[in-house]
């Protein structure tokens, strides 16, 4: 618990820098003049590798958002705890319709939907470094099944805090691949579930711009014209 209270300290910290680094006046400057840009609509698909319990969790996620002038971007955000490769149950006491005990394991659950803001810090030809933050809410629970029914458990609210750096290297005009790392706390936990979710979050992938194939393969349709500058998939 020490040693993940220690990082999320020193992630903070460098997260200031970052937000420092060309002044705070300047950074809302910046932001101000972004909105004066035409918008582009962002969605994106992402697998965030992190920990519970310092054991591995993957998280699911799925964004829409718009950005601005390639300089700060808004949108929402929904995260599900994946079941195929996060392992994390309890046992509960279940009684039979014939009065006997039973011994069932419950799988942990969680969901949440997050408000996010990102400003981009640095953007060149090929690099693009930016800073997003979220907020989250939603639930955790533990779901298991007794005779032939999906039970529901121990079900609460809670609130998420996740500020991330992430990172853009732009391979071709289309294609580009990225990386992320960030820390998740848990402002608002379920009392029920005694598992840690304070960790360290970090994903790698790959991002499409779906204007830019469109131009490449498909230059005067009215494709192109829809999507040019206004839709990229991220995954």
């Amino acid at each position: 618990m020490i040693r993940q209270t220690n990082t999320a300290v020193l992630f903070f910290i460098l997260l200031l820098l970052f937000l420092s680094h060309n002044g705070s006046a300047q950074m809302m400057d910046s932001i101000r003049l972004s909105f004066k840009q035409k918008p582009r609509f962002v969605i994106g698909f992402d697998s965030r590798n992190s920990f519970i319990s310092n054991r591995r969790a993957e998280i699911l996620g799925l964004k829409l958002g718009v950005e601005f002038g390639n300089k700060f971007g808004i949108g929402f955000s929904g995260h599900l705890l994946n079941q195929q490769n996060s392992h994390f149950y309890k046992k509960y006491l279940a009684t039979s319709t014939i009065g006997q005990p039973d011994t069932v394991k419950a799988n942990l659950q969680m969901f949440y939907v997050s408000y996010y803001i990102e400003y981009v810090f640095y953007n060149s030809k090929y690099w693009k470094l930016s800073v997003p933050l979220q907020l989250g809410a939603g639930k955790s629970s533990y779901l298991y099944n007794y005779t032939g029914r999906d039970i529901v458990s121990d079900k609460h609210f809670v609130l998420i805090y996740e500020p991330i750096v992430a990172v853009e290297y732009k391979i071709f005009r289309w294609l580009s691949a990225t990386a992320e790392i960030g820390y998740r706390v848990m402002m608002v936990n379920n009392p029920a579930v005694k598992e840690n979710f304070n960790s360290p979050t970090y994903s790698a992938g790959a991002s499409l711009s779906f204007s830019e194939l469109s131009k490449l393969f498909f230059p005067n349709s009215k494709l192109t014209k829809l999507l040019n500058n206004q839709l990229d998939i991220d995954g």
